[in-house]
Formats: C-alpha cells, sequence, structure tokens
C-alpha cells in the first residue's frame, strides 16, 4: 500500500512518498502482485521548470518503469507551458503517441492480452455456478451462457467509460478485433466447458463483453495513479493534478482525472458556520465577537 502526501501553500509544493514499489500482473486468470523496496517514486518532470511528479500502485506501464518513462519524457521536453494542466495534457499526449515504447504491434498484443484476461473473467465465475454445472443438454448450457453474458454486458454498460475513451472508440474496437479475437475467445471459453458445447454464434457477445470490460472503469484494470504537481509559467500558486492510468486500449491511452486541487487567489474570510451566525444575529454589536480569519 502506497502512503504519498502533498503540501500546498501559497509559497511552495512539498511531495512525499514511501518506498515500496508493487508490480502487477495477470498469469493465467489470477491477478500476482510483486513488492520491492527502494522504489523511486518522486521525479521532475521538467528538469527546466518546477514540475514533480509521483507514481504510485502499478511502477511500470505494460512492463515498462515509469522511471524509464519519465525520464525520457524530460530529457525530449524543455519547452515551458502556461499552466500546470497543459504540461500534463503534454505529457499524456507524449505517451499516448510514443511509438518507441508502444509500437502498433504492442499495442495491438497489449489489447489481445487484455481480451484474454477478460475473457478468463468471465468463464470462471461462469463454470463454477452450481447451477451450470448441473444442465446437462448442450442447448440449455448454451442459453445459459447467452442470459449469463447478456447480463453481465447490461451490467458493465451501466459503468462509466475510461475518461480518455468514448463510445466511438470502444466500437471500433469491436469492429477491428471482431475477426482477430474470435477464435483465441472461444478456444478460452472451450477450455473449461464441455467439448461438444457450439458456441460459434456467442463468439459477439462474448466480444462484446470482454471489450466492455477492457473500457470501462472497474476493478479489472492494473491501474497505475499519478500525481502532477506544481506551476505553469503564468500560475503564481502551485497547483495539483491527479489521473488514474489504466493502459492502452486499442490505439488510445485509456487514463481518468482523478483529482485537481488549486490555491485560491481569495482567502476565506469567514467560515459558513460563522457567517450563518453572524446573519442570525441581525444586529453588528457581537461582530467583532464573530469574526475571525480562516
Amino acid at each position: 500500500m502506497t502512503t504519498e502526501v502533498a503540501i500546498m501553500n501559497r509559497r511552495a509544493v512539498v511531495l512525499s512518498a514511501d518506498s515500496a514499489g508493487t508490480v502487477t500482473s495477470w498469469q493465467e486468470g489470477k491477478q500476482e502482485t510483486r513488492y520491492f523496496k527502494g522504489e523511486n517514486k518522486i521525479f521532475q518532470l521538467s528538469l527546466m521548470y518546477p514540475i514533480g511528479i509521483m507514481i504510485y500502485s502499478n511502477s511500470s506501464l505494460h512492463g515498462i518503469p515509469w522511471e524509464i518513462i519519465i525520464k525520457h519524457y524530460r530529457s525530449e521536453h524543455k519547452d515551458h507551458h502556461p499552466l500546470l494542466s497543459d504540461y500534463c495534457e503534454h505529457f499524456l499526449n507524449w505517451l499516448n503517441d510514443n511509438d518507441y515504447y508502444f509500437s502498433s504491434e504492442f499495442k495491438q498484443q497489449i489489447i489481445l492480452d487484455k481480451l484474454k484476461e477478460a475473457a478468463l473473467q468471465i468463464i470462471l465465475p461462469l463454470i463454477q455456478q452450481d447451477n451450470f454445472k448441473v444442465i446437462q443438454e448442450a442447448e440449455k448450457k448454451i442459453q445459459f451462457i447467452k442470459t449469463y453474458l447478456e447480463g453481465l454486458l447490461t451490467k458493465l454498460e451501466q459503468i462509466k467509460l475510461i475518461g480518455s475513451l468514448d463510445i466511438v472508440d470502444l466500437q471500433a474496437s469491436i469492429a477491428e478485433y471482431e475477426n482477430k479475437a474470435a477464435d483465441f475467445i472461444l478456444k478460452i471459453f472451450h477450455a473449461g466447458m464441455v467439448a461438444d458445447i457450439n458456441i460459434v454464434g456467442l463468439a459477439p457477445i462474448i466480444l462484446r463483453t470482454c471489450m466492455n470490460i477492457l473500457y470501462r472503469e472497474h476493478d479489472f484494470h492494473d491501474l497505475t495513479g499519478i500525481v502532477i504537481a506544481g506551476y505553469g509559467e503564468k500560475e503564481f500558486f502551485p497547483c495539483l493534478y491527479e489521473y488514474k492510468i489504466f493502459g492502452f486500449a486499442g490505439k488510445k491511452l485509456a487514463f481518468s482525472k482523478k483529482n485537481e486541487r488549486k490555491i485560491s487567489l481569495v482567502f476565506p474570510r469567514f467560515t459558513r458556520q460563522k457567517l450563518r451566525s453572524i446573519n442570525e444575529l441581525g444586529g453588528s454589536y457581537e461582530r467583532n465577537k464573530i469574526y475571525s480569519g480562516v
């Protein structure tokens, strides 16, 4: 478990983190996590300007350590930006378009591996259900699987899409991988069931269900969190942005902005409770007793 702290005021921002690293992967449908000590989680995103970045959860992105990615980025980019949000956008766009680490072939392999993991996550709970085990007829088993998948797909479609993705991206990936993924997904399903069940007709709904698992925010993903803090060129006070990075989904980097913090330009003179008390008094003679800076 990672502990990270960011403290901001009008003069500075300070970042702090523990040194325990985590690497998570899926092996045969099971999540495996390894821990390391002495992990560096805080880096300079820019060598020229006051921008820091912290990472938490998974310490790599598809097997590429975040430390390597960040140091590569900052060695190439020395331009300044007006706002910290511009730095965040530039870094995420660079990551999305980076062919050096994430070529088109690598991205394709990523999504095929994820589809395999998603299919295993679907099939394992399915074949362990007592209602499924007692069914003898092949046609009834096929109908049971179809009903199960339809219910699961309905639930998945109620979960919001990952922030950087939209329904067009999801539909495009389903269309692109319809032929590429159907065969091996069906093999995974057959591996856990009676061989005489013909579920070829279920391939479209299996693929749609797996793709929805990949494109929506839930616990399936081995996500990494990043926290970027500092100043843009035109910002006098520090800001902080936190993102959840889900990895690549098709051709795009999947990420969502989780948090945003800024130092206000307006100094809050009253708490809400103190303002309420003043209004309730209706007079000014008690005002000096209640007035207080926050």
